[in-house]
């Protein structure tokens, strides 16, 4: 006999019978803290991972006229983490555990450095400002979904501080071009300034 619930409803079912081999490696809200056992907790946007979890979940939320409180809370709840990750001057990272210290992020104009390195040093580039694999500007389009699906002008004033990071972040002559990852790069206690920093060769093909 088929399922007499709306197809929302039924997709929904389908999420609460979603196990995966790797979940006991991440850190869940719903699962009990366990004393002395570390989950990872990182959150990403690279490849428009968290994006288009949130955007199901505000489309199901909407299909659902907001009668599922799991669903609507949910959205709701990595919507204001996302707002939470973004940086003083609009940008967000390609992966985030917990929200920026605004003291150590200021908001400046791109620029070139004297001197740079052009090969990669091999550290991490999860906490840099982030145009690789369109991560600005799906989250920029999260926030104007949810600025439409909720009315809540704080997601509105998001996208467009992310829009004015795009426009800081433009590289001054002779090269006025936007580099796939940017890091503050701190040259004395207090003042940061935005430069480019060189990816893996497969991170540029992407």
């Amino acid at each position: 006999m088929p399922d007499p619930r709306p197809a929302a409803q039924r997709r929904l079912g389908l999420l609460d019978r979603f196990r995966s081999e790797q979940r006991s490696r991440y850190d869940y809200r719903v699962d009990p803290l366990e004393e002395g056992k570390s989950r990872r907790n990182v959150s990403t946007l690279d490849d428009d991972t968290t994006q288009a979890a949130l955007r199901f979940l505000m489309r199901l939320d909407r299909a659902l006229d907001v009668t599922d409180e799991r669903v609507h809370e949910a959205a709701l709840y990595g919507l204001n983490r996302l707002l939470e990750a973004q940086y003083p001057n609009g940008a967000w990272p390609q992966r985030f555990q917990q929200p920026p210290d605004p003291a150590k992020f200021l908001v400046k104009k791109a620029s070139y450095p004297d001197q740079w390195s052009r090969k990669y040093s091999g550290t991490s580039y999860s906490s840099h400002y982030t145009f690789n694999d369109n991560t600005i500007g799906d989250t920029i389009d999260v926030m104007f979904l949810a600025w439409h699906t909720y009315g809540d002008n704080r997601y509105r004033s998001a996208a467009e501080r992310g829009g004015q990071f795009i426009l800081l972040a433009q590289m001054p002559d002779p090269q006025p071009a936007w580099h796939s990852s940017m890091t503050p790069t701190c040259i004395r206690p207090g003042p940061v300034s935005s430069s480019p920093r060189p990816l893996p060769a497969a991170s540029h093909r992407a």
